[in-house]
């Protein structure tokens, strides 16, 4: 009769590789489960973020616009990628308390290497007036974006057609008073220093997408660009007019 053999209970070398195996394969799925999971939380989340802020800031700049007028010593001027203009911005008293008051209002394209924002200027109108060597105002970020566009609505009385352009610039536009000699334009034609109306495309990134979004606000009504397109029309018949009388 042969001696039984006692065997201690535990696990084999083999059992024990298998085990381990078993067990990496279900953690590496986990851990990609949770790091997917989270990666899409974060781009929607940076997603939503991006696009309400550049909603919120063309809201903003819709209510500037619709709001600004004609101002002595500060002319809307705008560029593709920029644009100044007469409005109310909110400063502060002496004792603390917001008030508003007359200063000039800038959004532009701040594309700096590390980050190309949509930022706002705002300037009192002491500085705003200077102009030239006036230094910044308070500048505020307001939205991460690509690019942006502005175009500017007015009526060409040589084309007798509205069109957009991507520069306005009145400042230096004068006429001839009664007396032949030059000077500011009367107060019933300052709105002619203001666009009929601006639009906007600003570009983000969502995803890994370009989006772009366009908004048109206009600052005058229908009724306003008739009256501007009638007065251009007169001013033409005139100058016609008089040179046919010379």
């Amino acid at each position: 009769m042969m001696p039984s053999v006692n065997r201690s209970a535990g696990f084999t070398l083999v059992e024990m590789m298998l085990a381990a195996g078993i067990l990496a394969i279900i953690g590496l799925t986990i851990v990609a489960t949770f790091s997917g999971g989270l990666n899409i939380f974060y781009r929607m989340e940076s997603c939503t973020t991006v696009k309400t802020d550049v909603l919120i800031a063309m809201e903003k700049m819709e209510r500037d616009l619709r709001n600004t007028f004609c101002c002595t010593g500060i002319n809307f001027i705008g560029s593709s990628r920029k644009m100044t203009f007469p409005g109310l911005i909110r400063t502060f008293s002496a004792k603390g308390l917001p008030e508003e008051s007359l200063g000039s209002i800038s959004y532009y394209l701040d594309d700096r290497p590390s980050k190309r924002a949509l930022s706002m200027e705002v300037k009192g109108y002491p500085k705003a007036v200077k102009k030239e060597d006036s230094g910044k105002g308070d500048i505020t970020p307001l939205a991460e974006i690509e690019d942006i566009n502005f175009e500017y609505y007015s009526y060409d009385p040589e084309a007798e057609s509205y069109s957009w352009a991507s520069l306005w610039d009145k400042s230096e536009e004068i006429e001839e008073k009664e007396d032949g000699k030059k000077g500011d334009l009367p107060l019933k034609e300052k709105e002619y220093n203001l666009p009929l109306g601006v639009k906007i495309e600003i570009s983000y990134k969502e995803g890994g997408r370009t989006i772009t979004l366009n908004r048109a606000v206009f600052l005058q009504p229908a009724v306003s660009l008739n009256r501007v397109k009638v007065r251009a029309a007169k001013k033409e018949k005139d100058k016609t007019g008089a040179k046919s009388g010379k």
